[in-house]
Formats: structure tokens, C-alpha cells, sequence
């Protein structure tokens, strides 16, 4: 999870929200084995560069007084996140923390 990638997100599925749901599941089978795993999955993902690009996206929007979608759209489709990317990376973390 430390090294975990905008690529890496998007090989899991095609579809955002499911690809959320697959990491959502890795951070449940850690925390069924053990949840000083969890713990340690947790703050990996919050040293991951996917979680850092998620929180550019979060201090773009506070710096320059836009909305998230407006950030979103601004950026390159290729190698930033889209809406739907942001919105399931959202999602993840409201069910982590």
C-alpha cells in the first residue's frame, strides 16, 4: 500500500467505485488478520502517492478558493485523478478512519 499509484488504482478495475471497493476489501482482509496490520495498511496508505495526489487535490482546491470538480477538470485526464476516481478514494477513507 505505501507504493500504491493512480495506475495501480486504475488496474483494479475500470470502474472507480468498484476499484475502491477492491482496496476497501484489502484493508478488511488486513484487518481480519490482524489489526496491528490494519494499522500499519492504514499508514502506508497514507504514505502512498495515490492518498498524497488525492491530498493535492484537497489543498488545491483550499489555496486557490475552487471546488474540487473545478480542480479536478483542470488537470491532465491521463495522469490525474477524475471525479469518480476522487469520490471512491473519498469514500475509502471515510471507511478507514
Amino acid at each position: 500500500l505505501a507504493n500504491f499509484s493512480l495506475t495501480d488504482f486504475r488496474r483494479l478495475e475500470l470502474n472507480p467505485k468498484a476499484a475502491g471497493q477492491k482496496l476497501l476489501e484489502k484493508f478488511k482482509n488486513l484487518e481480519q488478520d490482524s489489526y496491528l496490520l490494519f494499522m500499519e495498511g492504514v499508514k502506508a496508505w497514507y504514505n502512498s502517492p495515490l492518498y498524497k495526489q488525492y491530498q493535492d487535490v484537497l489543498y488545491q482546491s483550499l489555496a486557490r478558493g475552487k471546488s474540487v470538480n473545478e480542480i479536478l477538470l483542470s488537470g491532465n485526464i491521463q495522469k490525474d485523478l477524475k471525479s469518480e476516481e476522487f469520490k471512491a478514494i473519498l469514500s475509502v477513507n471515510e471507511t478507514i478512519n
